[in-house]
């Protein structure tokens, strides 16, 4: 994911739906609440926001 134009974060996502999707990585509160995600299931780079988060997962819709 990317949570800036410079930092980028690695994560595990999971859980996709057409809306959003389920990310855990080792530390949810340096995500801001929209990022950017590209993973391989996903055409190209998708905006998301978050909808709910714990220390290590998110929930994002996508926007």
């Amino acid at each position: 994911m990317t949570v800036d134009e410079h930092t980028e974060i690695a994560c595990l996502v999971h859980d996709f739906s057409l809306g959003g999707v389920k990310i855990t990585l080792p530390d949810a509160a340096l995500v801001p609440t929209t990022f950017l995600l590209t993973a391989p299931p996903l055409d190209g780079v998708k905006v998301c926001s978050i909808v709910w988060r714990t220390d290590e997962m998110i929930g994002a819709q996508f926007r």
